[in-house]
């Protein structure tokens, strides 16, 4: 990539061109510690046979063995392994397919937004007397009948 016994153009230059910073050119990532690693591995090891386990469960888990860790190395470490406990996810946007879905009283005709509330009225009687109470306005008792 970069290219630093090129006498034409200079690493700045390069760098330049590539679009990197020199910086990122010089920078040399620490090794994974062993310790860390001994403790990725049992991570692994605890998530395969409980993988149900969240961040919570598998830092206790962890501790019972005698290891010093919070839940927030844990959860970094399971985010930086792509681990994820296997639980069921919020389904907030999904109705219940046997759930009744009631309309809303309400009436537009011509521009004109009618909000009407009966309390105690099941939804179709609610709907009929939006449809009466339209048809005593003069404005729109001309107009066809808009069903939907």
């Amino acid at each position: 990539m970069i290219d630093r016994q090129l006498p034409e153009l200079s690493v700045r230059r390069q760098c330049e061109l590539l679009r990197v910073s020199r910086s990122g050119l010089y920078y040399e990532p620490e090794p994974t510690h062993p310790e860390q690693l001994a403790l990725m591995r049992r991570l692994d090891e605890l998530h395969l046979k409980s993988p149900f386990y969240g961040s919570r469960k598998l830092a206790d888990a962890l501790r019972s063995e005698g290891r010093e860790v919070n839940r927030k190395r844990v959860q970094r470490l399971m985010r930086l392994m792509g681990l994820e406990a296997m639980a069921p996810k919020p389904r907030t946007s999904e109705p219940h397919p046997e759930h009744v879905v009631y309309p809303y009283p309400m009436a537009f005709s011509d521009g004109i937004l009618l909000r009407v509330f009966f309390h105690g009225t099941r939804p179709d009687s609610a709907l009929e007397l939006i449809r009466r109470s339209l048809r005593d306005i003069p404005e729109l008792a001309s107009r066809p009948a808009m069903d939907k």
